[in-house]
């Protein structure tokens, strides 16, 4: 794992930073996915340049607090089963319940865990979806299904 260089895929992906976490939406599959403040760092650091090792060290520094490789491929795990990186890796944590995994990183409650909530669009939604992208300063100007005015943009 040492030599193991991960990369985030970003092609057919829209990205858009709300309130500490990082909505990301695949074109390719038609799903939404909500990544954690810790998740969204982590992906970030996925260029193919960054090691596991160093990711877990930039993740240290960044959120001040003690972090183990596991939680780094807990990460990873989470981006893989979504399809947020270039190459699958195996980390180990593919076959294991959420709560042995939890239970495996160790994490104290200071740091967020590195999280991906999915969700599945419908291609009518996107059809229907006209509201996103649309300028706004605040939430009342995003119509349906748009309900969050974020960054000066309907989401």
């Amino acid at each position: 794992m040492e030599n193991l260089r991960p990369i985030a895929r970003r092609e057919d992906i829209v990205v858009q930073e709300a309130n500490n976490e990082l909505l990301v939406y695949d074109l390719r599959n038609n799903k939404a996915h909500c990544l954690t403040e810790t998740a969204a760092f982590i992906w970030n650091c996925c260029d193919g340049k960054n090691s596991i090792q160093q990711i877990r060290q930039k993740t240290e520094e960044r959120f001040d607090s003690k972090v183990n490789e596991d939680f780094v491929l807990l990460a990873l795990e989470e981006l893989n089963r979504e399809g947020l990186l270039e190459t699958p890796i195996e980390t180990g944590f593919a076959k294991i319940s959420r709560r042995e995994a939890l239970r495996k990183v160790g994490v104290a409650a200071m740091i967020v865990l590195p999280l991906v909530a999915s969700l599945s669009v419908p291609n009518t939604a996107l059809a229907t979806a006209c509201c996103f992208g649309l300028p706004c300063t605040s939430p009342a100007q995003c119509t349906p299904p748009c309900t969050t005015c974020s960054g000066g943009t309907c989401i």
